[in-house]
């Protein structure tokens, strides 16, 4: 291993002897690249083949943008002697490569600890909380926006920086064996798993292969290293029967029971949030949380676990817990003006899946202190034969929280419309296009809270953008 005290992140002779591939002369680049589009100057652009893009279509849109070198097939020709570059046999092997080098450099330079995160939901938010809360002890580094997936992880691992206490990996997966291997390459001193629901089921024959597929990350976990998961749910006891057949030896439990080894004391909400005292390992800590949610609450139990195992003064830690800000599409909040009353509209149009959902619909109402509770929900997709059923269950949840107006998109959604109109007021559009057609917001009152949420392929952002430019309060 080549010493890592230099000025770039990488450079071409230590690049051919992890890849095995050949350079055109010697470079250094400050980080790597997948996306033409995000190229900075400095950057190695990978060439990456994907099922609908070529990399190689873009090789001379990366050098425009100031890449310094580019990562090519060596059975690629066109022009390839023009700029600086590392022809390899596979692209994508390389990267793994290379991620598998600097998972190694990071631990034996900077004694760096390696946390992974899965879950059928609340990976990225309780990421992007760890990764504020772990940085007031010191320098911290985790893979960008939702990087989870095969591509992603690697992606993300090649591009740690110098020098990091910590480094926190979210991951990701759609098929068995998907987290076996990245946690696998993350290699975790400690393991998250937020929770288990029915995200992707319909992948997978049943929620029992969903618990198999996340406790995958187990098999990556260093030898002593800890397992974090949440004794709340009904999926406890299977994930605690796998760890063990794996044979984890720490296996520590968070959640709102007292059986707990963090658990949730007591909870207020404030304004802006919501007020926190958790129990760890037997001592009391009291924090608040910008965030809205009792998913929100739990989230941060996991974080306090995992300083705690890490061995961090917990008390320095929690401080920056009044920092974590949510980010659009996860549950942010927004000041709107529905005919110049302020109102409130919750972004939570990132994605769907049934335990995202009933979470957020309970968090909309928390926050309701005043007016109407409006839903906006686009399908949850993935969820194959089980859909009906899924669907179903949240629009019991709907009508059980008495939400005042719904509108409902897509084809899955029409069992919550038939369902919910005995308990509320329901609207059903085929897509956000045929609902902007129908001006819907009219329908909204001044003082109204409003959820919008859905599956990406729904593009509920449009709806987010859609009233956030309209509802505007009027100039005088």
């Amino acid at each position: 291993m080549e010493n890592f005290t230099g000025k770039f992140l990488w450079n071409s002779n230590l690049l051919e002897k992890i890849t095995g591939g050949k350079s055109s002369g010697y470079w250094e680049c400050d980080g790597i690249e997948i996306d033409s589009r995000k190229v900075k100057e400095g950057d190695l652009f990978l060439a990456l083949s994907g099922q609908k893009l070529d990399g190689h279509n873009f090789v001379e849109a990366s050098i425009l943008a100031g890449a310094s070198a580019v990562m090519i097939k060596n059975d690629y020709t066109k022009n390839y002697k023009k700029f600086q570059n590392i022809t390899v046999t596979d692209v994508f092997q390389s990267l793994i490569h290379i991620a598998q080098e600097a998972r190694m450099r990071a631990e034996k330079l900077y004694k760096t600890k390696f946390i992974a995160i899965t879950g059928s939901s609340g990976k990225t938010s309780t990421k992007e909380m760890m990764k504020i809360v772990l940085g007031k002890i010191g320098n911290t580094y985790a893979n960008p926006e939702s990087f989870n997936n095969h591509v992603g992880v690697p992606y993300s691992l090649a591009n740690i920086s110098r020098n990091n206490k910590f480094g926190i990996f979210e991951i990701g997966m759609n098929r068995l064996d998907e987290v076996r291997d990245l946690s696998s390459l993350v290699r975790p001193q400690v393991a998250v798993i937020t929770n288990i629901s029915e995200a992707h089921v319909g992948n997978f024959n049943s929620i029992d292969e969903i618990i198999k597929a996340k406790s995958e990350i187990f098999y990556g976990l260093v030898k002593g290293g800890y397992a974090i998961i949440n004794r709340d749910k009904i999926s406890f006891e299977k994930i605690k029967f796998l760890a063990n057949k794996t044979g984890i030896t720490n296996l520590l439990t968070f959640g709102q029971t007292n059986k707990s080894d963090v658990h949730l004391k007591s909870r207020k909400l404030i304004n802006g949030g919501q007020s926190l005292v958790a129990n760890v390992f037997g001592k009391e800590h009291a924090y608040d949380i910008n965030l809205y949610g009792f998913h929100q609450a739990l989230n941060s139990l996991s974080v306090l676990a995992v300083m705690k195992v890490l061995g961090c003064d917990v008390e320095q830690g929690i401080k920056a817990f009044s920092s974590v800000k949510t980010t659009s599409g996860r549950g942010k909040k927004h000041k709107i003006y529905i005919k110049n009353k302020e109102s409130v509209l919750i972004d939570d149009s990132y994605n769907a899946n049934p335990s995202s959902v009933e979470a957020s619909v309970r968090m909309l109402v928390e926050v309701a202190q005043k007016g109407r509770t409006v839903f906006i929900f686009g399908d949850m997709k993935e969820l194959g034969h089980f859909s009906k059923e899924l669907h179903e269950r949240i629009a019991s949840v709907i009508n059980k929280l008495k939400i005042d107006l719904v509108f409902c998109i897509g084809e899955e959604t029409k069992v919550i419309f038939k369902s919910s109109k005995k308990y509320c007021e329901v609207f059903w559009y085929r897509d956000v296009n045929d609902l902007n057609k129908s001006n819907f917001d009219d329908m909204l009152l001044p003082g109204d809270n409003i959820l919008i949420k859905g599956s990406r392929v729904m593009q509920m952002e449009k709806i987010v953008k859609y009233l956030i430019k309209n509802c505007v309060k009027e100039r005088k």
